[in-house]
């Protein structure tokens, strides 16, 4: 297999949480002839998040310095995991990085060719102000992306609270306007309180293209008394909706697009940018 493919099999592997499997996987990157820098950056990225999802905190760190030395202006966006952003925090004072990447300068006054930074993709998400605890929860999602490029759209939420943000990939296709996804009920409980959720629009190789609520500043919704009875709920219940719920445990977007090979939007691939 080319890196690319590599790369899409480590994906998968990090998707379903197989941290270990997945780093086996992208050390294998690293040894394919001819494996593109953008290549090379995405799978240290890769192995920055598996290491920290793990616990490894060394290894987390100095897989970010090598992503740092192939990207140097490359930063996490904001709505990160905080053990994901300490890592990479480590990693900038290391390498003796300003955590804040400087400006790209004005096309003709000299460095690289940078991608524009007025991607037009946005989100405008509605949620229900409350909802009966136990009950469904219905996220409307408006996309707007002239280009096409977002290719994933996911939910992140978690009880105020509760443990660390959960998250449900919702189902879709490139180019649809809107999109209406559920977060199970079996999932957050038949308890009252608050929910905290934001929404992510990511392109190819899960670069954060624009997000509607953030973990400062999330969207929120009341859960009231249910007026049923209370109901035990099985773990066969988290999917109903078509989105896989993954519950706990450390979720990480995946911040740089996949490489082009020479053509289409290569140009992209080391820019993050989030439209409110």
């Amino acid at each position: 297999m080319d890196g690319e493919q590599l790369l899409q099999v480590a994906e998968r592997y990090y998707e379903q949480l197989e941290y270990e499997e997945a780093l086996k996987i992208l050390i294998q990157v690293h040894q394919v002839p001819n494996v593109t820098p953008m290549q090379r950056a995405r799978a240290f990225l890769y192995m920055g998040v598996c290491f920290t999802a793990l616990g490894n905190a060394e290894n987390a760190a100095l897989s970010f310095m090598e992503l740092l030395k192939v990207k140097p202006n490359f930063r996490l966006p904001p709505g990160i995991s905080p053990s994901i952003q300490q890592m990479f925090k480590e990693a900038l004072h290391r390498m003796k990085l300003p955590e804040t990447a400087p400006p790209t300068p004005p096309e003709g006054q000299g460095g690289s060719p940078e991608a524009p930074t007025d991607i037009p993709v946005s989100l405008d998400v509605k949620v229900p102000g409350s909802v009966a605890a136990g009950q469904a929860i219905e996220v409307a999602i408006r996309v707007e992306d002239p280009r096409k490029l977002v290719h994933k759209l996911q939910i992140r939420w978690r009880r105020v609270g509760g443990p660390d943000f959960s998250s449900i990939k919702v189902p879709y296709s490139v180019g649809t306007k809107r999109v209406t996804a559920r977060i199970p009920g079996a999932t957050v409980g038949d308890s009252e309180g608050k929910l905290q959720l934001m929404v992510e629009a990511m392109g190819r190789g899960g670069m954060t293209l624009a997000h509607e609520g953030s973990m400062d500043a999330p969207r929120m919704v009341t859960l009231t008394a249910s007026k049923k009875p209370r109901r035990k709920w099985g773990w066969w219940a988290v999917g109903i909706g078509g989105g896989l719920a993954v519950v706990g445990g450390i979720v990480a977007a995946v911040l740089l697009t996949r490489d082009s090979g020479g053509g289409g939007n290569g140009n992209l691939a080391d820019v993050t940018i989030v439209i409110h």
